[in-house]
């Protein structure tokens, strides 16, 4: 179960950094491009390496025999996810504050709340999948 509990401490941190994204989007009038590039660039790189994990998790746990429903779903709404995020990306290298402002807005807030419930379901799914096979394979407390 090692596996699982570093992709649930990574979530920890991604909610963490959406919630300091989120302030962003809160405090407008006060947005600072440099900051904003730093959390985006921070929640970009912690995101990519937990999806690779994650995917990896995925697919062991699947070969195991570990049935997850959701799986697809899982990957399909990563993508999802990914739609809004290069949108918002695109906008802060415009340098353009008010098309930043209006992206934060809409695609901002699509991803806080996407990412924020994407991960709350994979967490139930995932968590349901593994308390429901018996026995779990010892591969699960290795390292990714």
């Amino acid at each position: 179960m090692k596996q699982w509990h570093e992709l649930l401490q990574e979530h920890l941190l991604i909610r963490g950094l959406l919630d300091q994204l989120e302030v962003f989007i809160i405090e407008q009038d006060e947005i600072d491009l440099d900051k904003l590039s730093r959390t985006l660039s921070n929640i970009d790189t912690l995101w990519n390496a937990h999806e690779e994990k994650e995917e990896k998790f995925l697919k062991k746990i699947s070969d195991w025999g570990v049935n997850l429903p959701n799986e697809k779903m899982i990957i399909e709404e990563h993508r999802e996810i990914r739609g809004h995020w290069k949108i918002l990306q695109k906008s802060l290298k415009s340098k353009n504050k008010q098309e930043v402002l209006v992206t934060l807005d809409t695609d901002g807030k699509m991803v806080i709340e996407k990412f924020r419930s994407h991960m709350a379901r994979e967490e139930g799914s995932i968590q349901k999948a593994l308390m429901t096979s018996n026995p779990l394979p010892n591969q699960l407390e290795g390292n990714f």
